[in-house]
């Protein structure tokens, strides 16, 4: 299922170490702190501002830029 977060703000470590999310959409302007998503082992399919993002797990710098690891 895909969680659509595009309207939602994130902050720091906001869904790390989530298992359940297997989709997110969001808007990168959203997010506020970093390793947003880090941690979440179950993630398939990210997509940011429209653009879809390769398989891996995903981490944020300071900046709310996305980061692959894996």
């Amino acid at each position: 299922d895909l969680i659509d977060l595009s309207g939602a703000t994130m902050y720091e470590k906001a869904f790390a170490s989530c298992t359940s999310f297997k989709a997110v959409k969001f808007v990168s302007a959203n997010v506020k702190g970093s390793a947003v998503f880090s941690g979440c082992s179950s993630l398939e399919s990210v997509t940011v501002d429209g653009q879809d993002c390769a398989e891996g797990s995903w981490d944020f710098d300071d900046n709310g830029n996305i980061v692959v690891n894996g």
